[in-house]
């Protein structure tokens, strides 16, 4: 489809033009670091004048914003899981967590007749519960959740 004509060669922008416009960009791209997107963002002004444009306070707000919903999220899956289930001798259970190469395994267990608790997150991440029945025995298992979780996967 056609929009627009193109442009003759005396539009275009000279050589000289270009590298101004290229250096200045250069240039203005860490003063507006500095100035404008680290105050805002992350409560870091390196100038002061982040602090007379207001933009620190907001950074201050929103990295307070940040923490408060990673505490919310922890704190809401510290309850957010309670297991119970009655096992057979061959059975394997196992709790656990990750995320950004952090681990842990919060219990495992083998044959365990009758169990139940809760999970408390030890971060924020992906936390589970895997259950395997290795027998014919029939098992029955519930899982109780609540809280704020972003997402809840059933693996068969």
């Amino acid at each position: 489809m056609y929009n627009t004509d193109l442009p003759t060669r005396a539009e275009l922008p000279s050589s000289g033009k270009l590298i101004r416009s290229t250096l200045l960009a250069a240039v203005m791209a860490p003063v507006l670091l500095a100035t404008v997107v680290l105050p805002s963002e992350y409560a870091i002004d390196p100038t002061g004048a982040g602090r007379l444009l207001g933009l620190t306070e907001m950074g201050e707000i929103k990295l307070q914003l940040a923490e408060e919903a990673e505490l919310d999220r922890v704190t809401t899956q510290a309850a957010a899981v309670e297991a119970s289930q009655t096992a057979a001798p061959q059975d394997t259970v196992d709790t656990h967590g990750d995320r950004n190469g952090n681990s842990i395994s919060y219990e495992k267990g083998r044959g365990v007749p009758e169990d139940e608790g809760e999970l408390e997150a030890a971060f924020t991440g992906n936390h589970g519960w895997f259950f395997r029945n290795r027998n014919d025995n029939e098992v029955t298992v519930v899982l109780r959740i609540g809280g704020d979780y972003g997402e809840l996967k059933q693996l068969l």
